[in-house]
C-alpha cells in the first residue's frame, strides 16, 4: 500500500510540473495582454519557477537513484555474511579452538542470522544449513553489522585460528568489515540526501509562499479576474488543475 501511494505521489508531482509548464506557455500567448502587477506572477518569476521545479524533480530522481544503488549493494554484501560467518567458524574448529571459543561465534552467528539463543546450535554442516535452512526473522543492518564485528573479533584474538583462503583470513575478514561499516554509512548518507532532496521539492511544489500550487492557482485566479471567466483566454487554462499530495 505505501509503495502504491509513493507511486501515485511521485505522478502528483510530475504532472502538477507538466500543468505549470502549460501553464505557462498559454500566458506567455497571450502575449502583453498578461501583465499582473503581483511580482511573483509575472512571467519572468513564472518561468524561473518552472526551472526550479523541474530541477527540483531532477534532483530527487537522482538521489533516488543512488539511494537505490547504495542499498542494493549492501542487500548484496550482507546476503552473503552468512556464509562467510559459517566458513568462519567450520575454520574454527578445524583450527583446534576452544569449545568456549565455539560457542561464542556460534551465538554470534545465531544473531546474525536472527535465531533466538535457544536454536539449534551450529553444526559440522553449517554452510548447508545456510542454503537451506528457514527463513529468519529480519534484522536491521547495523546490528546485524554489529554481530559480524564481533565474531571478527573474536576471531583476531583466538591464536589457533588458521586460513589460507584470502576471505577467511584475519586481514580478509578485516576487509569485509570495513566494507560492512563503509556500505552501512554509505546508505545512511544517501537517504538523508533523499529526504532532503525530498523537502526541497516539497517546499518548491507545495509548502514554500512562492511554491508552484500556490502561484499557479493565484495566476489562474489573475487570469480570470483579467479575461473573464467565460473568455476564450481563461477557457485554455481553466482545465489546468493543481492538485496538492498528502506530503
Amino acid at each position: 500500500m505505501y509503495k502504491v501511494f509513493r507511486i501515485r505521489s511521485i505522478m502528483t508531482h510530475t504532472k502538477n510540473v507538466a500543468t505549470f509548464e502549460g501553464f505557462v506557455g498559454s500566458c506567455t500567448g497571450f502575449g502583453d495582454k498578461y501583465n499582473p502587477g503581483l511580482p511573483k506572477l509575472q512571467l519572468d518569476a513564472l518561468n524561473v519557477l518552472l526551472v526550479n521545479a523541474r530541477e527540483a524533480l531532477a534532483s530527487v530522481r537522482v538521489k533516488k537513484a543512488d539511494y537505490d544503488r547504495v542499498t542494493n549493494s549492501r542487500e548484496i554484501l550482507f546476503r552473503d555474511l552468512p556464509r562467510l560467518a559459517a566458513s568462519v567458524i567450520l575454520t574454527l574448529d578445524a583450527s583446534g579452538a576452544k569449545e568456549e571459543t565455539l560457542h561464542d561465534a556460534r551465538r554470534y552467528f545465531r544473531l546474525l542470522m536472527g535465531k533466538r539463543a535457544r536454536a539449534k546450535a551450529l553444526q559440522a554442516d553449517t554452510a548447508e544449513d545456510v542454503k537451506t535452512g528457514p527463513r529468519v526473522a529480519q534484522l536491521s543492518y547495523a546490528s546485524r553489522a554489529d554481530h559480524f564485528a564481533r565474531l571478527v573479533q573474536l576471531v583476531i584474538a583466538s591464536p589457533n585460528y588458521m586460513a589460507n583462503e584470502p576471505a577467511l583470513t584475519v586481514q580478509g575478514l578485516k576487509a569485509t568489515l570495513k566494507q560492512v561499516y563503509s556500505i552501512n554509512t554509505e546508505v545512511v548518507n544517501a537517504r538523508v540526501a533523499l529526504s532532503n532532496a525530498r523537502i526541497a521539492r516539497n517546499e518548491m511544489l507545495y509548502t514554500s509562499g512562492n511554491c508552484i500550487y500556490q502561484t499557479g492557482r493565484a495566476a489562474r485566479k489573475y487570469v480570470r479576474a483579467i479575461f473573464g471567466p467565460n473568455s476564450e483566454q481563461f477557457n485554455q487554462v481553466k482545465s489546468l488543475v493543481f492538485t496538492k499530495p498528502r506530503i
